[in-house]
């Protein structure tokens, strides 16, 4: 008898027609840096993660995070893009409106990852030490 073993492509999925290519938890638009931005950020367990996104097993969300220590610099570097990409649409329509707004980061209201630009960045520092 044979046992097959789950991969992390089962759960882990790219495609360039959805979230802009972006590595995603299968069947879902969750991408694998929101799911890290919990997990590393805010601290959230796989099961408080999984309660937050209810479509989201608790085998997906482990692979989701496999994927990114795997990925770490893919992963980190989708991050800065679209904390960038958010600076310069703030700037922009401020700059329109006669405002200045400050957007948060992606994923996470109210919150940026410190540090995303720096050469030694690890978003596990407070989690694991």
């Amino acid at each position: 008898m044979s046992k097959e073993i789950a991969k992390l492509e089962q759960y882990v999925v790219t495609d360039d027609r959805v979230c802009g290519g972006k590595p995603r938890v299968a069947g879902t638009r969750i991408k694998v840096q929101q799911i890290v931005l919990e997990y590393e950020q805010l601290n959230m367990t796989p099961d408080e993660i999984c309660d937050a996104h209810p479509r989201l097993t608790l085998a997906a969300v482990h692979s989701a995070i496999a994927y990114y220590y795997d990925h770490q610099n893919e992963i980190l570097q989708a991050i800065r893009d679209d904390e960038t990409f958010a600076e310069s649409f703030t700037e922009r329509n401020s700059e329109r409106n006669g405002e200045r707004n400050h957007l948060p980061g992606p994923g996470i209201p109210g919150r940026r990852i410190r540090g995303v630009g720096a050469r030694s960045f690890h978003l596990h520092r407070g989690r694991h030490g």
